[in-house]
């Protein structure tokens, strides 16, 4: 009995639709891509029992109507969704004074174009006779001197008569030519003046104080056996809006964890205000191919044949379909609940699928619709570091402090910038990139001047000897580093000595000390610890043999 209760319900629905119910709707969710946002309205409504039109306004003009989807709770039925465009209508009253006026202005319009119509019909005609008056001279006999008794002086002054008449005819040919343009000008104005006023009076003309632009609509057709309230929820997709990443990263020194403050640039320009509205920010994009690429066969062949091919190929590109990547973030949206962390990462709430991250933010924010980057904040952690100081003396004296952070893939984090501060200070901006497949993720937080590095090569034991016909370069290094600093550090010093990219370069490593060395690269490391205000040196040397004759560069 119910579901033919519903079937005639659904018969009925041209004979028995209530009348349209407007909704100032408001955005109380947004999910935010990386590029573009998924907007939801929710609003309660009282249905009554039939098929009801819901007139959702407030929503962005932007939307994209292949994402327009729309759900309604209490056992009622949505039957239709669709975007419309509203523009103001204006009744038409037999009284007003500025539809009088069009009328009237319409008549003399039309009067006009009429006396034009005639004047450009005398011009034309005055221009045809003269063009007949020109062929008649042209074709005459005497003009092309084919009569026989003909003599050479009425010849000549027929020439001339013909030159003067032709002159004459063309120079009254061109000037009505040019009359002419000027009334054609003034007709083409009439005519949209004309088709303005018909406009105007048939009624399609606002009040000057009226809204000129139309209003974006969202109607849901709605059906429900019974009289209830229920809530009833839209949501679509803009394109103009995003969000980017950025991090602070502070330190106070060597020795505590580092806080990472994890925040979010969002922007939008859907014209509509997002006001007190729930956000969940996705790395996700769904305007990219979702698609498997497929591989087309690799011909070879020869040059014009090939390129037939390739355009063949081009031309079986797949299209860029959108509503699964949106959906997978509305469900995650919906469904995920995870657990509570202290201070402000308690509103924040992290999950990972197999394709992005989706961070679910509690506390209300109003993005304004100006295209401005507005801060979220996302999380904050404390995150256990290790900290070493790494130079590389041979391109910058500089040391650099280095964070290295272990099991950082539990962190959910996006690769974007960081600004860097130290004790306090800021000293600079980094980068993050958790896409690095290293189990380890290097920070840099900045340059410290306290620890002094110089490099130098060692005249004494540097030279310079030819032997028959080889030239054998010998050279030593010597890097000296202080630490001036009041508490021990770990020093991670880089150099590098050359390599050869010819069978008669011959190079011998012949010292390094402790340094482990990579052969194929020709890198050097040294790890070691610096005692407060100690001082510590060390060397490498090599050796270059290579043919006399010959002018080696870089040596």
């Amino acid at each position: 009995m119910k579901k033919i209760l519903l079937l005639l319900l659904i018969i009925g629905h041209s004979a028995f639709a209530q009348t349209p119910k407007p909704i100032k709707s408001r955005v109380d969710k947004v999910i935010v891509f990386n590029r573009g946002a998924q907007l939801f309205a929710t609003e309660k409504v009282a249905l009554p029992a039939g098929t009801t039109d819901l007139v959702f306004e407030n929503v962005s003009p932007q939307l994209l109507e292949a994402s327009l989807q729309a759900g309604a709770g209490g056992g009622a039925v949505v039957m239709d969704v669709r975007y419309h465009l509203q523009y103001a209508i204006v009744e038409k009253k037999p009284s007003d004074p500025a539809l009088k006026k069009f009328e009237k202005d319409l008549k003399g319009v039309l009067d006009s174009l009429t006396d034009i119509g005639f004047t450009m019909k005398g011009l034309q005609n005055q221009i045809n006779n003269l063009a007949t008056e020109r062929n008649v001279l042209l074709n005459n006999r005497l003009m092309k001197g084919e009569l026989q008794r003909d003599s050479l002086i009425i010849f000549q002054q027929s020439i001339e008569f013909l030159r003067q008449r032709l002159d004459n005819i063309n120079t009254a040919m061109l000037k009505l030519e040019r009359e002419q343009y000027r009334w054609s000008e003034l007709r083409d104005g009439l005519q949209q003046r004309q088709a303005t006023l018909q406009t105007l009076i048939s009624g399609n003309y606002a009040p000057p104080t009226a809204d000129a632009q139309p209003v974006s609509q969202v109607i849901v057709t709605v059906l429900s056996e019974r009289a209830m309230n229920t809530d009833v929820t839209i949501n679509y997709f803009v394109e103009n809006a995003g969000w980017t990443p950025s991090y602070d990263l502070r330190a106070d020194n060597n020795s505590t964890d580092i806080e990472l403050n994890h925040r979010a640039g969002v922007y939008q320009n859907s014209g509509i205000e997002w006001k007190d509205v729930l956000l969940t920010l996705s790395t996700g994009n769904p305007n990219e191919s979702s698609v498997k690429p497929v591989l087309s066969p690799y011909l070879l062949n020869y040059t014009q044949y090939v390129a037939m091919e390739r355009k063949k190929m081009k031309e079986t590109l797949a299209s860029k379909p959108q509503a699964a990547a949106m959906t997978d973030d509305v469900k995650d949206y919906e469904e995920y609940s995870g657990p509570e962390i202290d201070g402000v990462y308690d509103y924040t709430t992290v999950s990972q699928n197999a394709l992005r991250v989706v961070y679910e933010i509690s506390l209300k924010y109003t993005i304004a619709s100006d295209g401005q980057a507005h801060n979220v904040v996302i999380q904050n952690r404390k995150i256990p570091a290790q900290y070493n100081y790494t130079v590389v003396p041979k391109l910058d004296p500089d040391v650099f402090l280095m964070a290295r952070l272990t099991d950082w893939e539990d962190l959910n984090l996006v690769p974007g910038t960081a600004r860097v501060y130290f004790e306090g200070t800021y000293v600079g901006q980094t980068a993050i990139n958790p896409g690095s497949t290293n189990d380890t993720l290097l920070l840099n937080l900045g340059r410290d001047k306290s620890i002094v590095v110089k490099r130098i090569k060692l005249k004494d034991k540097s030279r310079e000897k030819i032997l028959n016909e080889n030239k054998m370069v010998t050279k030593t290094y010597e890097i000296s580093v202080r630490n001036t600093k009041a508490i021990p550090i770990r020093l991670i010093v880089e150099d590098q000595m050359p390599i050869s990219a010819d069978p008669s370069i011959k190079i011998t490593y012949e010292e390094y000390g402790k340094a482990s060395f990579n052969p194929d690269t020709g890198k050097l490391v040294w790890d070691f610890k610096l005692d407060p205000k100690e001082n510590k040196k060390v060397s490498f040397t090599y050796e270059v043999k290579y043919p006399k004759d010959r002018a080696l560069a870089g040596i």
